[in-house]
């Protein structure tokens, strides 16, 4: 694979799982390995709390908030979970016990219990070119000025330009601008209740097959 790179909010809960007692990472790994199949971090965090007396509430999110993205990166490359929690000790930088570090990783990693519902919807929606992140409406007036130099204008027109911000395929952020008039505004209106009928539609059906759906 290529070389790795841990974002850096994730380092110090990465960090954290080295500093953990002997009892601690046990208790930690047992409760991975009893831990049923949750929607998300936060009701995996409630559950493992109980289970491991040993480990602080802040560094259990701390870790936590790391080792998940982590599973998933690690099953989606084509290295072993060893590999794979050497590559992340060699992108975090000296470690004072490297080889128990890594190897406490790989154990973890190896946890179906990180294999969240949450997760994988994400990975789901994020598999396109383009991932929508925000937008801005600028509206100004746009005076349409008569052929004649000097004369003042007497129309003008209401332009709506839209910011629109996503991030690409290696999660840059990008912007680029869609000008849009009255007329464009109500094909907007229009295609957008046609998407929030169409997905009532497809959530009523997914409701009576039993499937759920992630917003």
């Amino acid at each position: 694979m290529a070389e790795l790179r841990v974002p850096d909010r994730f380092k110090s809960g990465i960090a954290r799982v080295a500093d953990l007692t002997q009892d601690g990472f046990d208790q930690l790994l047992a409760a991975l390995k009893k831990a049923p199949s949750f929607k998300d971090v936060r009701e995996l965090l409630a559950w493992i709390g109980s289970e491991t007396p040993s480990v602080g509430k802040a560094d259990l999110e701390l870790m936590m908030n790391a080792l998940v993205p982590m599973f998933r990166v690690q099953r989606d490359s084509d290295v072993s979970a060893t590999v794979f929690a050497s590559d992340v000790s060699d992108s975090i930088g000296p470690l004072p016990e490297r080889d128990l570090f890594t190897s406490r990783i790989s154990l973890l990693i190896e946890e179906s219990a990180l294999d969240l519902v949450s997760s994988r919807i994400a990975d789901a929606k994020q598999e396109v070119e383009r991932n929508f992140c925000k937008l801005r409406i600028l509206t100004d007036l746009r005076p349409a000025f008569p052929a004649e130099r000097g004369t003042l204008p007497t129309d003008m027109a209401v332009i709506h330009n839209f910011q629109i911000g996503y991030h690409d395929g290696t999660g840059k952020h990008q912007e680029f601008y869609v000008s849009l008039d009255a007329l464009d505004l109500e094909k907007l209106k229009k295609a957008i209740a046609l998407a929030e009928e169409r997905a009532s539609t497809l959530e009523s059906m997914l409701e009576k097959s039993g499937i759920r759906l992630h917003r």
